[in-house]
């Protein structure tokens, strides 16, 4: 009977992570100037049949490498709409690695790792935001950290599938070309022992086979590519304020701990001094603050870069819970207790969300969001689903806690994704022009609306002519910067 439970459980605890991570993939637009434009040269590769040279509106683009738009083609390929398309393939590559890692942690470590990770991956702010999203961080999350994981057994000189790492560490560069040969640079020092094991030429064949290919045919059909995509964008990211996303040098500490919402106080378990006796973990310990020291001194850095170090802390994270609940550390009930806390600010969540979205990340957190009696009901039940946590034996406690996370995913993807819809997505305005749509021109406008326009559009909207007096047509509840759109003449 045990046994039946912790299967229902598990299939309780599968069902809920494939529902919050597909649901709601058509309540909103395509958001953003990132994500409408990798959807338009993803449909563009599907209509012209050059599946070579990403073009957007007609020119070539040379800003991520291949694997997304490929990704989105096929989907468009089979006829799916213009939201599912691009999000469906993401959406279902992030679903398949949850299987992978537990399955995997489980036969490298143990079940409740495996779960713990998982859950903690699954539930977590950062993971269920790009996994709704259509951009390339989802797709070199994935294959980074599948090369990783297969990678493990190798620091300790146990047999691995070398080649395996190799194969999808080469998908990884056709994702977003250098940065995961980068990240994996500290497998260098862990696997010096046993060089021999691994400095084998069919894994450097097998990586070239499937990274080389599309590069070289690229190059020569387009001889500005090599300058374009390495130096102005990979080396350019890195050291040139030309791209517009500088942040100070601790921008990812916060962001760190906010990826994890709502169970950053569990993740901080990554840090227990138990844990780094195992050279696996010393190895992914290593990898994850290479990976923020390398991101942290890029003067170009967005919260998304992070993204693939994610589920190498998940696994120090779910090894420290583990550690505590065998020693029975006080810690693990604290953390406990404070964790539901952060479901009290679920209401304002809805609304900073689409705000966000709308004028950006520091404009939104300096806005002035209203607390309604919403927000002290939540916080009178956070208090009191904390008391019930304390009490209950740890392995229920993180059950409980983990599916009450997963509810609050459902709700604010319920409750925001259709204020995202109105207030940050080009979707409902285009929607709302009259016919012929296609006779209207643009004013001065944003990137985000500008391609989120040109998407829906799916020929650019011409720049209005000087002299036309604009008349402004506001989406629903009239976000800060609307685009200006009057009928051509």
């Amino acid at each position: 009977m045990q046994r039946y439970g912790k299967r229902l459980v598990a299939l309780a605890a599968a069902a809920l992570f494939v529902f919050i991570t597909l649901f709601g993939l058509t309540r909103f637009g395509l958001v953003g100037p990132d994500e409408p434009r990798y959807a338009s040269i993803g449909r563009a590769m599907a209509q012209s049949g050059d599946w070579i040279t990403p073009r957007l509106w007609g020119a070539p683009w040379f800003e991520k490498p291949a694997l997304l738009y490929w990704m989105d083609a096929a989907a468009f390929k089979l006829g799916l709409g213009a939201e599912l398309a691009p999000r469906l393939p993401v959406a279902l590559l992030a679903v398949a690695f949850l299987a992978f890692y537990f399955w995997y942690l489980r036969e490298e470590f143990n079940l409740f790792v495996a779960a713990a990770a998982t859950a903690l991956l699954a539930t977590s702010a950062m993971w269920v935001g790009f996994a709704h999203t259509s951009v390339t961080d989802i797709p070199l999350t994935v294959t980074f950290c599948a090369a990783i994981l297969l990678l493990l057994p190798a620091t300790e000189g146990r047999p691995a599938s070398i080649t395996g790492a190799a194969a999808l560490l080469g998908v990884a560069v056709l994702a977003k070309g250098l940065v995961p040969v980068v990240l994996a640079i500290p497998f260098l020092w862990f696997g010096r022992r046993y060089w021999r094991n691994w400095l084998q030429p069919v894994p450097f064949i097998v990586f070239a086979a499937i990274t080389l290919p599309w590069y070289v045919l690229c190059q020569l059909r387009n001889p500005q590519f090599f300058s374009v995509f390495f130096v102005h964008h990979q080396m350019g990211r890195f050291s040139s304020p030309e791209l517009r996303h500088v942040q100070p040098w601790w921008f990812y500490l916060p962001v760190l701990f906010l990826a994890f919402f709502p169970s950053g106080a569990l993740a901080l378990f990554a840090f227990s001094r138990h844990i780094y006796h195992d050279r696996r973990r010393q190895f992914l310990a290593a990898l994850s603050i290479w990976g923020v020291i390398f991101f942290s001194g890029s003067r170009n850095k967005l919260a998304g870069y992070i993204l693939p170090l994610l589920p190498l802390i998940c696994v120090l994270a779910a090894a420290g819970l583990d550690a505590a609940r065998e020693l029975g550390l006080r810690w693990l009930a604290v953390a406990l207790a404070l964790s539901p806390l952060s479901l009290a600010v679920l209401p304002m969540i809805t609304k900073f969300l689409p705000a966000a979205l709308e004028v950006g990340l520091q404009a939104a957190l300096t806005s002035n969001l209203i607390i309604d009696s919403t927000v002290y009901w939540s916080i009178s039940a956070a208090i009191a689903i904390a008391v019930v946590l304390l009490y209950l034996p740890r392995d229920r406690a993180l059950i409980l806690w983990f599916a009450l996370s997963c509810a609050g995913w459902i709700y604010i993807e319920a409750a925001a994704l259709p204020r995202v819809d109105r207030l940050a997505s080009a979707r409902s305005l285009w929607s709302r022009l009259p016919e012929p749509k296609r006779a209207f021109c643009v004013g001065p406008i944003t990137r985000t609306w500008q391609y989120g326009l040109n998407y829906y559009s799916e020929t650019p909207l011409p720049p209005c002519p000087p002299g036309v007096t604009a008349n402004e047509i506001l989406p629903a509840d009239h976000p800060s910067s609307p685009p200006i759109i009057v009928p051509s003449q």
